[in-house]
């Protein structure tokens, strides 16, 4: 086997020797030389085969251009663009949810539907209502909605005078409502306001105990202690959608069903009845709205 060095002579010697040639004749070197460099690689040519996939000899079946190896080779083509188009297609699928909670988040931070109403909580309250220290004069009617902070309280209820007005909290008198689920900030991508885990729940009120109790979620539902609960229903407290009602302290097998369902209680996070002041969402006009028209309200 000829090494670099050799081969390299050779053609050296080659086209010297086509040099003293007559001119008819001085192709014959360069044949010899083109022959010299082929012999050289020739113990490369098996790992060039293997490393472009090309077989010019035909000597691997796996490589013959045949309908079989083109239809392998379209369906291989076919099946990455598929994977492509899947994983194009869940990124949108997050950009929309992420869009649908920024809409959300605007929603609630949309200050300009709502006249925001600070109230004094009088102190004598009892059997699950707030008494105000203010009432119609200031657009006060029942059925708007009272909030603190980011948690709501209850609702307006009558009586409601020019300068008084009544609260039922939401922990004593609250209808079944539809919630969403949501883990903690903690738990996010970085970079994404998408929570990690969230489930939709519809939760009942335990009055006696003051407790919302969801009994129909699946073991499946990923909930745990210390996510979030937000309102999410379109007819109780429709203007106060993605305002808190509370954080899940217990999330555990329903003890009648405990091999399919599981019972997640929720507390709210302030005890209501010890409030000092609240905020009363007026909507315009200072009309209060109907349960199943009323705005997606504005956070104070």
């Amino acid at each position: 086997m000829l090494n670099a060095r050799q081969v390299v002579f050779v053609i050296a010697g080659l086209f010297a020797v086509a040099a003293l040639l007559p001119g008819r004749f001085a192709f014959v070197p360069g044949k010899l030389a083109h022959g010299a460099v082929s012999f050289a690689v020739l113990p490369a040519r098996p790992v060039q085969r293997w490393l472009v996939g090309s077989d010019p000899a035909g000597t691997n079946p796996a490589l013959r251009d045949t309908p079989e190896n083109t239809l392998r080779a379209d369906l291989d083509l076919a099946l990455t663009e598929v994977q492509r188009l899947r994983q194009q297609n869940a990124e949108l699928k997050q950009l929309v949810e992420e869009l649908g909670m920024i809409g959300d988040l605007l929603a609630r931070q949309n200050l300009d539907e709502f006249r925001q109403v600070t109230a004094t909580v009088l102190p004598g309250g009892s059997g699950g209502v707030l008494n105000l220290s203010t009432g119609s004069a200031d657009g006060i009617a029942p059925g708007q909605t009272v909030v603190y902070g980011s948690q709501v309280v209850g609702r307006v209820v009558e009586p409601v005078g020019p300068f008084s007005a009544s609260v039922a909290l939401v922990t004593e008198t609250a209808p079944d409502l539809s919630v969403r689920i949501v883990a903690p900030p903690s738990e996010n991508q970085p970079g994404s306001i998408l929570p990690a885990r969230e489930t939709d729940a519809r939760v009942t009120l335990d009055a006696d105990a003051g407790l919302f109790i969801a009994d129909d979620l699946g073991l499946t539902d990923d909930v745990r202690v210390g996510d979030t609960v937000y309102l999410a229903d379109e007819f109780s407290y429709a203007d106060a959608r993605g305002f808190r009602l509370g954080t899940v302290i217990e999330a555990a097998p329903l003890p009648e069903n405990p091999e399919l369902l599981q019972r997640v209680v929720v507390r709210a996070d302030t005890d209501l009845s010890r409030l000092g002041r609240v905020v009363v969402l007026v909507p315009p006009h200072g009309n209060a709205s109907s349960p199943s028209s009323q705005p997606r309200g504005a956070g104070p």
